[in-house]
C-alpha cells in the first residue's frame, strides 16, 4: 500500500511525497524522519512528532509525544485513522497535509481511540464548565455517543453551509460575468482572472524542487554515440511518470538513445526512460497540442499539484504564473540545477488564436523567460498549482519574439495516461 502525503500548509505548502510499501512513515524535524519537516520555518513541530502506520489496509496518525499535539479535522487526537479528506495538522495552526492512499472511513466504524474520545470528552466538559471531579455518573459510551451525534450534526449543517455557499458564488458570479461550467462545452463568454493563492515564488519553488527533471541522452553520431547531453525539462505528474512536451519525445526518439531523467539538484538521482507517448495531435511546425509522457523505471519520491478544472478556467490575461526548468546554455548533467522564473499570463485561446470555449482554450501565452531548454518546464500559478507545460515562444521572420512564449494547458496530458499504459 502507497501512502502520498500532500502538504496543505507549512513550508512545504503544495508539495507530495510518496512512501512505496512503508507500513510506517514517522514525521517530525528530525533528520531520521521519513517525512522530514523544516528545522527552522516549521519549529512547533517536535522533533519526532507522529507516525502514519498502515493497519490492517487503514492509516492511523498517532501522536509519538510531541509538545504540541496532532489535530485532525480541528480535534487534537491521540491516534486515529484517516479518511483522503482529513486534514492533519502537527500543532494548532501549524502545517498541515492530508494523506493520498487512506481508504474512506467504513460506515459505524470508531474513527477515533479510546484515550483520543477521552480527551475530547475532557475539552467538551472544561469549556462547559464541567470538568469532571472525582469521577462522573454517566459512562464513557455516553459521552462518546454525544461526540458522535454531534459531528453528525456538524457534517449536516456544513454540507448545508457549503450547499448554500455555491448557490451564493453562482449567482454573483453570473452577474459579474464569472461563468460556473458544468462540462467544458459551454461556451465561454466573459472571464475574470482570479488568483487561487498568494505562493510566493519562493514557495513555491521549494515546494517542487525534487518535482523537476532534466531530460538528457546520448546523441546518435555516425560513429556511435555522444557523451550524455540534456536536451528539455520533464516534471514529475506520478510517482513513475513524467509531462513534457510532444517535440521533446520525437527529439528523444529521434536523435537520442538511453534517455534519462535527472532530478533537480540531485546529479546521482538518474531515472531511465522506459516508454514515451506524444499527443497524437501534434504536428510538428505548427502549434499544436504539444505535450507528451514519459515512463520511468522506478519511483519518484515527489509529485506536482495539478490544478484541478476549476482553477484552469479561470485562468486569464493578468493572472500571475511560474516556470521552473533547465534553459539550453545552463544544462549540465553533472550539476542539474533548474532556473525559476516569474511572468504573467498573456491571453487565452485556442491553437489559431480564436477565443473558444473551455474545452478548446488550451493555449496560454504567457511573458517568462523561455529557452530551448525550459521546454517540459511547468508552469504554476499562484496557488502553486501546475496549469500548463511550456512548450515555445513566437517568432517574427526568424527572429524570437521575447516575452511572447506559450505552453499548453496541463489537461491535454488527460488522454496520453491510457497510451502510455501500465507500467
Amino acid at each position: 500500500m502507497d501512502l502520498t502525503i500532500i502538504h496543505e500548509n507549512g513550508d512545504r505548502k503544495g508539495a507530495r511525497q510518496i512512501f512505496a510499501g512503508k507500513a510506517i512513515v514517522r514525521i517530525g524535524r528530525h533528520l531520521d524522519n521519513d517525512c522530514e519537516l523544516n528545522s527552522n520555518g516549521d519549529r512547533g513541530v517536535s522533533s519526532f512528532h507522529a507516525e502514519l502506520r498502515i493497519e490492517d489496509g487503514r492509516v492511523r496518525v498517532v501522536d509519538t509525544g510531541s509538545t504540541n499535539g496532532v489535530f485532525v479535522n480541528a480535534v487534537r487526537v491521540s491516534d486515529a485513522f484517516l479518511s483522503p479528506t482529513d486534514l492533519v495538522e502537527l500543532g494548532e495552526g501549524g502545517p498541515a497535509f492530508r494523506v493520498e492512499g487512506a481508504p474512506p472511513m467504513p460506515a459505524g466504524e470508531k474513527k477515533y481511540g479510546q484515550r483520543t474520545v477521552g480527551m475530547m470528552i475532557e475539552s467538551a466538559l472544561a469549556r462547559a464548565g464541567l470538568a469532571r471531579k472525582g469521577g462522573t455518573s454517566k459512562s464513557t459510551e455516553y459521552f462518546e455517543a454525544l461526540v458522535e451525534k454531534k459531528v453528525r450534526r456538524t457534517s449536516a449543517v456544513l454540507r448545508w453551509t457549503i450547499a448554500a455557499s455555491v448557490l451564493v458564488l453562482a449567482a454573483a458570479g453570473t452577474a459579474s460575468g464569472v461563468y460556473l461550467y458544468r462540462n467544458r462545452s459551454v461556451q465561454v463568454v466573459q472571464t475574470t482572472q482570479v488568483n487561487y493563492g498568494d505562493a510566493t515564488g519562493s514557495a513555491v519553488a521549494a515546494a517542487n524542487r525534487y518535482t523537476i527533471f532534466m531530460l538528457a541522452g546520448q546523441p546518435r553520431l555516425p560513429q556511435g554515440f555522444g557523451p550524455l547531453q540534456g536536451f528539455c525539462s520533464a516534471f514529475a505528474v506520478k510517482d513513475d511518470v513524467l509531462a513534457t512536451n510532444a517535440h521533446c519525445v520525437r527529439v528523444a526518439s529521434e536523435q537520442f538513445a538511453g534517455i534519462v531523467a535527472i532530478m533537480n539538484g540531485v546529479p546521482a538521482g538518474r531515472y531511465p526512460v522506459s516508454r514515451m507517448v506524444a499527443h497524437p495531435g501534434y504536428v510538428k511546425g505548427e502549434i499544436s497540442p504539444d505535450v507528451g509522457l514519459m515512463r520511468v523505471a522506478a519511483r519518484l519520491p515527489y509529485v506536482v499539484s495539478i490544478a484541478p478544472a476549476t482553477e484552469l478556467a479561470q485562468i486569464a490575461p493578468g493572472a500571475p504564473m511560474f516556470l521552473y526548468g533547465f534553459p539550453g546554455r545552463l544544462n549540465r548533467e553533472d550539476a542539474p540545477e533548474a532556473t525559476f522564473v516569474n511572468g504573467d499570463i498573456g491571453r487565452v485561446t485556442t491553437f489559431d488564436q480564436r477565443l473558444g470555449n473551455f474545452g478548446e482554450n488550451t493555449l496560454l501565452q504567457h511573458s517568462a523567460f523561455s529557452t530551448g531548454g525550459t521546454s517540459g518546464s511547468p508552469m504554476f500559478n499562484s496557488a502553486g498549482r501546475v496549469i500548463g507545460i511550456n512548450a515555445g515562444g513566437y517568432l517574427e521572420g526568424a527572429e524570437v519574439l521575447h516575452g511572447y512564449n506559450f505552453g499548453m494547458r496541463i489537461d491535454l496530458i488527460e488522454p496520453l495516461f491510457a497510451m502510455l499504459g501500465s507500467g
